[in-house]
């Protein structure tokens, strides 16, 4: 049977991903508020778990889809593959939020498509280098990119 939620006499069935959520806020210790940090928190829950489960699918495209994670992440690898190895480099190209892109990071060095090194023996800051596994997405992604400008034109 779905679970469902009742809203002006209807019921609403919930999916997979309501139905955690509805879990989580009513599990919420009784009396604390509901903070954006817990919803975001909850939501790298969510994502994770999509991500792990597409890890074990027969397909192999949805298990490359499960490590490559989503289009940040692609983008993220995409201006590695092309020479931009810097944190505020990617930022200012990208034009992505600096958490957003500190996770994707993050996440590309656990699934070993970027390696993370410091620029200088001593520095604070550090550069992300694409792996031989990374590498080896170069030329699909030049396709991939190529199909966007053929069949997805900028407006």
């Amino acid at each position: 049977m779905c679970a469902s939620v009742k809203r002006n006499e209807n019921c609403i069935p919930l999916t997979c991903i309501d139905r955690h959520i509805l879990n989580y806020v009513m599990n919420r210790e009784r009396g604390e508020p509901l903070r954006l940090s817990m919803i975001y928190d909850f939501c790298l829950g969510v994502d994770s778990m999509i991500r792990s489960n597409l890890k074990s699918h027969p397909s192999a495209l949805a298990r490359a889809m499960g490590e490559i994670g989503d289009g940040w992440m692609l983008l993220t690898l995409w201006s590695s593959l092309n020479g931009i190895t810097r944190f505020e480099e990617m930022l200012q190209q990208l034009g992505v939020a600096r958490n957003i892109l500190s996770d994707r990071l993050r996440r590309l060095v656990e699934v070993g498509l970027l390696e993370r090194r410091p620029l200088s023996p001593n520095a604070k800051r550090y550069e992300y280098v694409p792996t031989a596994r990374a590498l080896s997405l170069r030329e699909p992604l030049r396709q991939f990119e190529a199909w966007g400008e053929r069949e997805c034109p900028a407006e």
